[in-house]
């Protein structure tokens, strides 16, 4: 069997070309999947980002709100702004 008999094989799994549709896969996120409390890992001050552990994982996330959060602050995640998660404070600082 010579090199130029497998090499064509070889490379016949290859497709070129855009994937079909049923192959193809796209997470839609329902307001379900993005709701919830979280705990904040790293500050959140006013215009900055900081970090929350939401469901296991760790994301980073603002606060809309022009306060701090500091850590060990339990909040609920009220939406997404790419991939850091808009959190407000479950009680608001007296």
């Amino acid at each position: 069997m010579g090199f130029s008999s497998v090499l064509p094989n070889f490379f016949s799994f290859m497709r070129v070309g855009p994937l079909p549709d049923r192959v193809r896969y796209q997470r839609r996120y329902s307001p379900s999947d993005i709701e919830g409390e979280a705990t904040v890992i790293d500050k959140i001050s006013p215009g900055r980002k900081g970090g929350v552990k939401f469901r296991g994982t760790w994301w980073s996330a603002r606060c809309p709100q022009a306060i701090a959060l500091d850590p060990g602050t339990f909040v609920r995640v009220v939406g997404r702004q790419g991939i850091a998660l808009l959190v407000e404070p479950i009680s608001l600082p007296s």
